[in-house]
Formats: C-alpha cells, structure tokens, sequence
C-alpha cells in the first residue's frame, strides 16, 4: 500500500480527468492521498477533495511563497479547518525575527 502525500489534486490539469487519474492511483497500489493547500483558497479545495473522495485528506497551510500575501485573518481561518475530520496535516508560514 502507498501513501501519496503530497499532490495538488485541485489544480486545473487534473479537473478533465481527476477520475481517471484517481483510478490509475488505484491501479498503482495508492491508497492514500494527501491534498496539501496553498493558501486559504485552496485549503478549502483541499478539504472540498477530501470530502468528496474517499483515502482523500487534506493539509492545510500557507506555503512560504504565499506567506508575504498572507493576513492574520487567513490564519485563523486556516486554524479554523484544522478541526476538519479530513485535515491530517498542517502548514504554516515562518515568522524571521
């Protein structure tokens, strides 16, 4: 069995055919995916995939190079979704003193 944990399911190359593309996972012995967002917009998708896909789950978080774009606002509501069922992992952005 393998985990994927890392794949953008959500960007727009695999809206055609993301169920074809679930399915050779399926064939290739992943069992597991995880979605990891960017940003607030596609934490969202992330945990939109998760919900609507079974072995699906979620990481939401801001991505280093979001992190300039980012507001006190996205992180709360980023920690907001960390209490989605479907959310395994988190990330965040680095704060430099």
């Amino acid at each position: 069995m393998y985990i994927d944990t890392h794949a953008h399911l959500f960007f727009e190359d695999f809206q055609q055919d993301l169920a074809a593309v679930l399915a050779r996972a399926i064939e290739a012995g992943v069992r597991q995916i995880v979605v990891p967002g960017t940003d607030v917009a596609t934490s969202r998708q992330a945990i939109a995939l998760a919900e609507a896909h079974d072995g699906i789950f979620a990481c939401v978080g801001i991505h280093p190079h979001e992190a300039a774009k980012c507001s006190n606002n996205d992180i709360e509501l980023i920690r907001g979704m960390t209490q989605h069922e479907k959310v395994v992992a988190v990330g965040r952005r680095i704060f430099r003193s």
